[in-house]
């Protein structure tokens, strides 16, 4: 039987891996910028976009997802913003 710690990697694995899949220009950026300053500001100053890759982004947001208690939406719509930044 798998320990919580184990249950907890392979969900947040299974959920990484649907939203790497996702595809770019999905979301709302502009409800991401609004999630990014109502939550992530507590803790996170922007860095810039081009420090990380897309696919990092993704992984990034989806840790970001399980730790902020982000919903879907939320997710997809600040990772937009994020990467839309990049441009």
């Amino acid at each position: 039987m798998m320990n919580r710690f184990a249950q907890l990697i392979c969900i947040q694995a299974m959920v990484a891996g649907a939203l790497c899949a996702a595809p770019a220009g999905e979301g709302d950026p502009v409800n991401g910028a609004k999630v990014w300053a109502d939550t992530c500001v507590r803790c996170h100053n922007m860095r810039p976009p081009s420090n990380l890759s897309e696919r990092a982004w993704r992984i990034s947001m989806q840790h970001m997802r399980v730790r902020a208690n982000l919903t879907g939406k939320e997710a997809r719509d600040t990772l937009a913003f994020i990467l839309q930044s990049k441009e």
